[in-house]
Parts: C-alpha cells; sequence; structure tokens
C-alpha cells in the first residue's frame, strides 16, 4: 500500500509540474475562457478513457471517465492527508454540462453509494457540492491528466 501511495504522488507531481507549464500557456491566450462550456463533440469526454486529476491542499484525487453512448462510466479515487482514503466505481448520464453519477467505493472496509455531480466547462471539470461548484482551494476542479502516466 505505501509503494502504491509513493508512486501515485510520484506521478502525480510529475503531471502537476506538467499542467503548470499548459497552464501558463493557456492563460496567455485572452480569447480562451475556462468557463466556457464545451461543446460535447469535443475530446474532452469522448467513447475513450479520459483521465482527470485534482488537488486541494495536501488531498488529491484521480477520476477516470469513458463515454458509452449516453452512458458515463469510471473510476474515481480520492486520497485524504492522513485521512481514510476511498475508491470506486462511477455509473451514471450526462446531463447538459452536467455528469450525474452514482459513486459506489470502499472505505473503512465498507462499500457505499452516494450521488455526486460534476460540471464540465471548456478545459475542467467541477465537482458539485449541494448546489454550488468547487472553487480553487475548497474542493477538486479536475484538470486533464494522462492515463497512461497513472
Amino acid at each position: 500500500m505505501n509503494s502504491f501511495r509513493l508512486a501515485f504522488y510520484t506521478l502525480a507531481a510529475i503531471i502537476i509540474t506538467a499542467c503548470n507549464q499548459t497552464d501558463k500557456t493557456s492563460k496567455e491566450n485572452p480569447t480562451d475562457n475556462p468557463n466556457e462550456e464545451i461543446n460535447l463533440d469535443s475530446s474532452l469526454l469522448k467513447e475513450t478513457e479520459k483521465c482527470f486529476l485534482a488537488f486541494v491542499g495536501k488531498d488529491s484525487a484521480f477520476l477516470s471517465l469513458k463515454k458509452n453512448g449516453e452512458a458515463i462510466s469510471g473510476d474515481l479515487i480520492y486520497q485524504f492527508y492522513e485521512k481514510d482514503n476511498n475508491k470506486g466505481s462511477l455509473k451514471g448520464t450526462l446531463n447538459g454540462d452536467t455528469l450525474i453519477l452514482d459513486y459506489t467505493f470502499q472505505s473503512e472496509g465498507t462499500t457505499s453509494t452516494r450521488p455526486l455531480k460534476f460540471l464540465i466547462t471548456k478545459n475542467r471539470i467541477y465537482e458539485i457540492y449541494g448546489a454550488n461548484k468547487a472553487e480553487e482551494g475548497k474542493g477538486f476542479i479536475f484538470d486533464p491528466a494522462d492515463c497512461k502516466t497513472l
């Protein structure tokens, strides 16, 4: 388990560094609006698996999604600093720009299911908490990541 954590954090640090370099380039383009909704035919969600990473302080999350017709499936892993982690599977649908999913996960030896919502924008996926989307430093905001490196 410790080697998994070490590998996860090492890969996450590499991806953060790569993502930060991409962010610098995208900020230079004033026409790139990160809050702009994506065209659902774009490459963010297609028939192939897409992966995303998010970081809040010392906590991190990995999200993989695959679209199959109208259905969305995938995996989600939350890595919480000095707390129990949880990982599980996602199943649901895409309704406009919102993913509506059921998250079935393992935590502390117990299997649980809870509903999750995510807002998809042009470059990011925001976890929705109640009626509010995640904000920088206050919730998970997922950036695209290479599935092969994770």
